[in-house]
């Protein structure tokens, strides 16, 4: 029976990040991006995070290179992007923001600040940490099934 209520605990812990991403659509709503919340999203990580390939992308983002190339090739026609060779990988470019990207990047992480600024304010700053942290430990936990090759054989959700 334990089982089974921490199977329910987790579905719907589940139901609630799916709700809570419909919700933060009216956030990417108010600030468009070109190539919608993918572009968005790229342009956050290069910020964040710099220079990337199109297949860490794709990784990140649980999608198909193919995908993130569309994508990627919105944000290149408006010049909110460069290809830079990488010397890992001959056949694959790493992409860095250009200065209107780091630009739009930073109105979009402003626009993103002033949403959150005084969003639930009574729930105290711990409690947020510790939500994170349980979040980043389940996405970790789905992301080591995929690498594992669970979720092609089809035993992503199995018992164990």
């Amino acid at each position: 029976m334990e089982k089974r209520n921490r199977a329910m605990l987790l579905l719907a812990m589940a139901d609630e990040v799916y709700r809570l991403y419909f919700a933060f659509r009216e956030l990417e709503e108010s600030t468009p991006c070109p190539g919608g919340s993918l572009g968005r999203s790229i342009l956050l990580t290069l910020h964040l995070q710099g220079r990337r390939s199109v297949p860490d992308l794709a990784y990140r983002h649980s999608l198909t290179r193919q995908r993130v190339q569309q994508v990627v090739n919105v944000l290149l026609r408006e010049e909110l992007l460069h290809r830079r060779e990488n010397p890992g990988h001959k056949r694959s470019y790493l992409l860095e923001l250009s200065g209107s990207g780091r630009k739009r990047a930073r109105e979009l992480l402003h626009q993103e600040r002033k949403f959150f600024r005084n969003r639930i304010s009574w729930v105290k700053d711990r409690k947020i940490i510790d939500c994170t942290l349980i979040m980043r430990e389940f996405r970790e936990e789905m992301e080591r099934r995929r690498e594992s090759g669970s979720q092609k054989a089809g035993r992503l959700f199995s018992a164990g």
